[in-house]
């Protein structure tokens, strides 16, 4: 090719006749061409190979970091889903030790018992037995559980078994007289608790014999002065065991809701190595009792086992890692890894959770990479062919242009825009998005309607993600920015009553810790179309759009009053926090002169005049800008 254009540049200045011009034109632009279009096809072919094999590592990393977040949610709903039990368990037992309750009155224990199990959806059962054999135990029974079933033994004066149903309205449905052999003494979890009084204890995983389904048992005893295992009235002491049944099924229902991919599981095992719940059903099915993971693995799971058949952790098997620092030595996320299952290769976290201490589950997720990376080789094949018809068309029409069309990736990279402790938007970013809005309205309906933009955009996820998901995560649907519905459009600035007392006290991981607490209430309680954002320090601003200024004062209110109501609980502690707020409407007004940027600030201000103006009129309140919050809605939000 070369040769030929030298060839032709070398020719002698002779003069040329039209067509030969014509013709040594064609055959140079032809060269051109052809060589740019052969530059260019290897470049994109190049970019190409390289941009799937990034893309590929892209996922791989996102498949891991989805893996982790499944992880953390499903260990702090785990953890939460337990300790309900075992919280009804203490407070029985502060109850049983105080006088509230007594231990010898079968009829007050079974109507306690019924209004637990009527209140707390995650217990199956609750129970007393004593070391005379005295026993009180209240279920759930019947479709959908909405039945109760109580068995009362007394031993005394002589031994009798009372077993009574009541349908879901409180009816009697039938009671019974009928012998039977059970004895409390005689269960794990008697035995258990009776070991290590004062202390709560839970049984292995079993089958519960009533609904035949996977459960749990947590129990704690207690000294109390009474009977005897003789059956004599005297002072002697005697043992007092309360506890309660957890159904697992729940787990295994929340496992299923879980964003996995379809070759992927989540599943959760207790310390001896169960497979406690599962996301999907186990390739071996095993009925009557709960099966170890050894014995239900698919080939997935069963290269994370050891020879043992226990999970794997961090190079040591769950069995050999010291009880006292499991957790600790495991990332937050959980331990994740690569590895190969007949040379396809997996990925997997698997995070160990303490539900006491001395006791820990397992909460584990893995799926095929190829599930996070299938249709890149037909992606590859369509983007070799669209490279060569891409190349030669836009080397005909294009490419004097091709130098000037790649400037515009330098400019791609951006700052983040997103509050570094609570992942909402900051200042700057929320600004911009207000001046966004204010010059996209007033349109077509004139005053007062404005387009509206979902919450955080491409924050939405990040937000939650950050917000630590349990926070869980919420994204918006496809947003259409230029639908527009008749609103009134207002800026509320709030801030904190109470949190700098919080700081002070506790220092600032705790400040930190309630600030993500209430980041993470206020994105539950905002709606699509709002925008929230963090100013700094225990600052919040927030977008509203309403259809009237009415509905806008009493979205704000519930939204501070959901914010408020309940006390952010951190380690035990109640923090109660109050809010005050400064609203101020955007007048729909938008000066020829004035830049939409001014008009947000301007907004931003007035609501924060407002704010400043409220807290000394009075805190725990909405202040609106032209006047106080009207009576219906004004009351203290602390």
């Amino acid at each position: 090719m070369f040769a030929l254009l030298s060839r032709s540049q070398s020719t002698d200045a002779r003069a040329m006749t039209p067509r030969q011009a014509v013709r040594a034109f064609f055959w140079s632009r032809l060269w051109l061409l052809l060589a740019l279009a052969l530059t260019q096809g290897l470049t994109l072919l190049a970019v190409t190979w390289v941009n799937q094999r990034n893309t590929e590592q892209v996922l791989q990393t996102q498949a891991r970091s989805a893996l982790e977040s499944l992880v953390r949610i499903a260990a702090d709903n785990t953890r939460a889903y337990l300790q309900t039990a075992a919280q009804t368990v203490t407070i029985n037992s502060q109850n049983l030790r105080q006088g509230l309750i007594s231990a010898d009155d079968p009829s007050s224990l079974a109507v306690n018992f019924q209004t637990l199990l009527g209140n707390i959806p995650q217990l199956n059962g609750v129970l007393a037995g004593q070391s005379d054999g005295s026993f009180t135990f209240v279920r759930r029974d019947g479709l959908q559980n909405q039945e109760r079933f109580v068995r009362v033994i007394e031993p005394r004066p002589t031994r009798r078994v009372t077993t009574t149903r009541w349908d879901a309205a409180g009816r009697l449905i039938d009671q019974t007289l009928a012998p039977d052999p059970y004895d409390p003494r005689d269960r794990p979890w008697y035995s258990l608790a009776v070991a290590a009084p004062n202390t709560l204890v839970w049984t292995d995983p079993y089958v519960f014999a009533s609904s035949r389904l996977p459960g749990i048992t947590v129990a704690t005893a207690q000294r109390s002065v009474g009977r005897t295992s003789t059956g004599a009235g005297n002072q002697n002491q005697g043992w007092v065991v309360l506890g309660a049944d957890v159904g697992l099924r729940d787990l295994a229902d929340f496992l299923k809701t879980l964003q996995i991919s379809e070759n992927g599981r989540a599943f959760i095992s207790d310390g001896q190595g169960h497979a406690v719940a599962t996301s999907r059903a186990w390739p071996v099915q095993i009925e009557g009792r709960l099966p170890t993971l050894a014995e239900v693995a698919d080939p997935g799971l069963r290269a994370l086992l050891d020879a043992q058949g226990r999970l794997k952790l961090g190079g040591l098997s769950s069995a050999d890692r010291p009880q006292e620092s499991r957790e600790s030595r495991e990332p937050p996320g959980g331990a994740a890894r690569r590895y190969q299952v007949g040379g396809q290769p997996y990925a997997a976290v698997i995070r160990r959770i303490e539900i006491q201490p001395g006791m820990s589950w397992v909460i584990g997720v893995y799926a095929p990479e190829s599930d996070f990376t299938q249709g890149l080789g037909a992606m590859g094949n369509r983007n070799f062919l669209l490279i060569v018809l891409a190349s030669l068309l836009s080397s005909l029409i294009a490419w004097p242009f091709l130098f000037r069309a790649t400037q515009p990736m330098a400019a791609l990279q951006r700052q983040a825009s997103t509050d570094p402790l609570t992942g909402l938007r900051h200042r700057a970013s929320f600004l911009a998005q207000l001046s966004e809005i204010l010059n996209d309205g007033p349109t077509q309906g004139g005053p007062g309607q404005h387009s509206a933009d979902q919450n955080g955009t491409d924050q939405g996820s990040t937000d939650q993600n950050s917000a630590g998901q349990a926070r869980t995560g919420r994204t918006g649907a496809p947003y259409n920015r230029r639908a527009t519905v008749p609103a009134e459009l207002a800026v509320m600035i709030f801030d904190l009553d109470g949190f700098k007392t919080i700081n002070d006290t506790y220092g600032h991981p705790v400040g930190d810790a309630v600030l993500n607490a209430i980041s993470a209430r206020l994105l539950a309680a905002v709606r699509m179309g709002d925008t929230l954002a963090r100013l700094g320090g225990d600052e919040f601003v927030l977008i509203i759009a309403g259809r009237s200024r009415s509905e806008v004062h009493e979205r704000a209110e519930a939204i501070l009053a959901a914010v408020t109501r309940h006390p952010v609980r951190l380690d035990g502690v109640d923090h109660r926090l109050g809010a005050t707020a400064g609203l101020a409407f955007d007048s729909g007004q938008r000066p020829a002169a004035a830049r939409t940027a001014d008009l947000a600030l301007e907004l931003l201000t007035r609501a924060d005049q407002q704010l400043i103006q409220g807290k000394r009129r009075g805190k725990g309140r909405v202040w609106v800008e032209g006047g106080e919050t009207p009576d219906g809605l004004a009351h203290p939000l602390i």
